[in-house]
């Protein structure tokens, strides 16, 4: 048997190998009208196809053949995968996806391999869980037809606006507003802060940073603001340089960062500093999975509704909904002192 490959072959082609009709072969192909045809027709053509090396692009597919039922999640960072944000925010999204016909499809990395099964796979659309833009994701926007959801970034500060992007996350503008509001309303007169306004490649850091230095300026005169971050170790370092100073201090905000090993209570008790003594506790985490101290108050990413979210605005893009761009305030906690 004769084969071609690339956009030279044809669904005529596989017509004619396999002694069908043309309109035989798009049925088959599409997934519609399969009880018409008989099961060793429709494995004919499907064996003949597969020999011919015919590779259909579903993305544009889709648009003229209706719905696949099938949806694809995509982390472009396998480093995920071991993080409990990733998990939460997966859980809130498949359960909702499950609660459809539709079918989820996850892929974790977007390399080559990626790229080659969206070409082979029949997807109505993509979410993508993400921190920042890759080069593999400036060009899945560029060349995807399909819907997108991006969870956790928005390609729209990259300058790609797209028809069918869609965006959902937590609100961080929002975030460092109610936590200097705490501040404020609990009489807080110097703050030290603790978190990482020059992370690079990080869109939810890179946008805190642009919340966080207004609020400082706003707070002048009210409150003093002291910014402690310092990469690796000398973080660390800082921390307990400025406690062996003995500069004043009576709230402390910090956001975590769970790839530096500190913990920032422990430090101060060898100072004999304690939480909801000595200073007021305020943390902004991507989750909640550790007891609140005495006097803290906590802001956790609603991380399972963020993935649900996603599912609701991606299942209104299929109905034909404009884009949504969507951010879910953070949850709010306080422990008893």
């Amino acid at each position: 048997m004769q084969t071609k490959t690339g956009a030279a072959l044809t669904r005529k082609d596989i017509a004619r190998a396999a002694g069908v009709s043309v309109a035989t072969v798009s049925y088959v192909l599409s997934g519609n009208g399969r009880r018409k045809i008989s099961p060793a027709t429709q494995r004919r053509v499907c064996e003949v196809a597969e020999k011919l090396g015919y590779v259909p692009n579903f993305s544009a597919q889709a648009l003229s053949t209706g719905k696949s039922m099938n949806i694809g999640f995509l982390s472009p960072y396998t480093t995920w995968l071991i993080d409990p944000m990733f998990h939460a925010v997966q859980f809130g999204l498949i359960t909702g996806v499950n609660e459809t016909s539709y079918t989820p499809i996850c892929f974790y990395g977007a390399n080559e391999k990626f790229f080659q099964k969206l070409k082979q796979l029949r997807l109505d659309g993509i979410v993508v869980f993400s921190s920042a833009l890759t080069p593999e994701l400036i060009f899945l926007i560029q060349q995807c037809i399909l819907p997108i959801v991006f969870i956790n970034t928005d390609p729209r500060r990259a300058g790609l606006d797209r028809p069918n992007i869609s965006t959902v996350s937590s609100d961080y503008p929002l975030l460092v507003q109610q936590v200097f509001e705490r501040l404020l309303a609990g009489g807080a007169r110097h703050t030290l802060a603790l978190l990482d306004c020059r992370s690079e490649h990080c869109q939810p850091n890179e946008i805190m940073a642009a919340a966080f230095w207004p609020q400082v300026e706003g707070a002048k005169g009210r409150m003093k603001t002291t910014l402690l971050q310092q990469p690796g170790e000398e973080f660390i370092d800082s921390i307990h340089s400025y406690l062996k100073s003995g500069a004043p201090f009576d709230a402390v905000y910090e956001d975590i960062n769970r790839k530096r090993k500190y913990n920032f209570v422990s430090i101060a008790r060898e100072y004999n500093l304690e939480p909801g003594r000595d200073y007021r506790l305020i943390r902004s985490d991507t989750v909640s999975d550790y007891p609140l101290l005495p006097g803290e108050t906590r802001f956790s990413q609603p991380l399972v509704e963020i993935g649900r979210t996603a599912w609701q605005v991606m299942e209104r893009m299929l109905q034909g909904t404009p884009p949504e761009h969507l951010r879910l305030p953070f949850i709010e906690e306080s422990g008893s002192i």
